[in-house]
Order: C-alpha cells, then structure tokens, then sequence
C-alpha cells in the first residue's frame, strides 16, 4: 500500500513503517527544512519540504497515495496549551488536508495527537470529512507495550470500505522492559543539572530512579525548559542529569543507526525528536490496517 506522510517530522511514521509492516512510503511532507533534513539522512530521500497551506487539491492527488498518514500541530489541544482548537493559526493547514480528504476519499486515512483532539472541533471536521468511513478512535501509551515511557496519544483509523472490519485490537498485558536497556554508559558532564537549577526546580522535577518505572513524555521543550518536559535520572552520588537526546530517541523505538545532522545542537535535537512518535504505539496502530 503506498503511503504519504504529512508533516513527517524526523520520519517516525516512516521508521515504523520500516519494521516490516506491508506499506510504502512514497512521500513525504514538512514546512520545516531541519526535519526535511533529517528525514532524507535515515531514510529514501523522499521528503520534501513544503507548505501543505500551498498544496490544493491535485497536489494532494498527484502522490497516489492509498494511505495517509498525519500527525498536525498539537499545541492548539495541549492541556498546558491555550487549548484554541480551530481558532489557533497552526490549524489552518490541518483543515486543508481535512477538505482534500473528502474531495480525494483515500482509502486509509490515520492519525496521531495529543489525548486534547478527542474533544476538539478539529476532530469533529475530520469525522464529516470521513462520513462513510469505518473509523476506529482510542488513547494508547507505550507504556502498555512494555515500553517504559508514559506518552500517551490519540490515534485514528479511518478505511473508506465501510463493510471492513475495522477493529482497534485489545492492547496484550505487557511487562514493562528495563529502562535500564535505553541508557547510554558514558555520558557528559554537560547533561548533568547544575546545583543552583536543582535547587531551585528540583522539587518538581520526575525523577527516575530505582523505585519508577517509566519516564515521563519527554516534549520538544526538553533541554529549553526545566519542569514538566520530561524526566531527570538519578546519578549515583545523589545528582540528576538530563537525558541525552540519543536516550530519548532510544524511548522512542528509534534504531541505533538513526541520527541527526553533525551541526544540530542539543536544543534541536530534542526538540525534534520530542515532537516525533512512539514507534512502538505507531506500529501497533497500523497492524489494524495491514493484518486484514
């Protein structure tokens, strides 16, 4: 099945896609030129930066894509957000994509954002759009794939064949895996939480240790804000550090060979890797279009 990423990000529809799921990425799409970038580093240089705002209906067409993939600006349904819906700016290209879906009708379409859209106008626009679609709707985190990371997400799966049987799955009972198995051994003193932040924002910080068994969502503000972005670890002599942005990519399901451009700083990093997908979560929605 040939597949279109919109707002692709670093590739983690693509990078799910890559685990042996019967789909084929054959374009990619984002305004911003640093995750084009870091698309076509790891993976078929398929990406291409562009303004869905500027792409009309035929442009849409002209990729042949059975499925569509998406996962829109999720600042508009943030619980820490403004929570505008519609009203926020960074819907605009969202509702493009929403009107080309019901003048194309693609034969799958699927999504990932925040636990916020399951209530929004926007999801609502997206559901008349997919008016005779059997449609599936649920949260799912990693955590209940075994993966210890708390991102929990919404995710939809729309297929124009109103008589398939669209199901969601039931989500196995999964012991979670070591956190252990994502951390780096050697890690620079950089990432290490000066004294003087501990002191003054420690007592609010997540702190994984011996006695938690996940981390907290770690956003694209991690490394720029201190509170609630993500978790801190505990150093053996009582210190926390950050997690690195390779930790982070780890949580994710991103493989080992999977990297940034050499001139990213941190700050980029994981901004970029915080704003991508659990692929785990990722791959276990697609399994209810691809096992049928």
């Amino acid at each position: 099945m040939r597949a279109l990423e919109l707002y692709c990000g670093i590739g983690g529809f693509t990078a799910a896609v890559g685990g042996g799921l019967d789909l084929e990425v054959v374009a990619a799409v984002d305004a911003s030129s640093h995750v084009v970038e870091t698309y076509n580093r790891n993976f078929e240089p398929v990406a291409r930066q562009r303004n869905i705002l500027q792409m009309d209906v035929e442009a849409f067409a002209a990729y042949d894509a059975q499925l569509w993939w998406m996962s829109p600006p999720c600042a508009p349904f943030t619980r820490r957000g403004l929570q505008l819906d519609l009203s926020d700016h960074r819907t605009v290209s969202y509702l493009r994509v929403v009107r080309a879906i019901a003048a194309l009708r693609p034969a799958v379409v699927a999504m990932e954002n925040v636990e916020g859209f399951a209530s929004s106008q926007a999801r609502e626009q997206l559901l008349t759009a997919l008016e005779g679609y059997a449609i599936t709707e649920w949260v799912l985190c990693p955590t209940a794939l075994g993966v210890p990371n708390k991102r929990p997400r919404f995710y939809l799966v729309a297929q124009r064949d109103a008589q398939a049987a669209l199901r969601r799955g039931e989500v196995p009972e999964r012991p979670l895996t070591a956190w252990d198995d994502y951390i780096e051994s050697d890690v620079d003193d950089r990432y290490r939480v000066p004294d003087d932040i501990l002191e003054r924002y420690g007592r609010g910080f997540h702190v994984l240790d011996r006695e938690e068994p996940y981390t907290t969502c770690f956003t694209g503000s991690y490394g720029k804000s201190w509170n609630f972005t993500g978790s801190y670890l505990r150093l053996p002599d009582g210190g926390l550090r950050r997690f690195t942005p390779r930790e982070v990519l780890n949580f994710l399901g991103f493989d080992a060979a999977f990297d940034f451009p050499s001139d990213f700083d941190d700050r980029q990093r994981y901004k970029y890797a915080g704003n991508s997908l659990s692929l785990t979560a990722v791959r276990h929605v697609l399994a209810t279009v691809t096992s049928r």
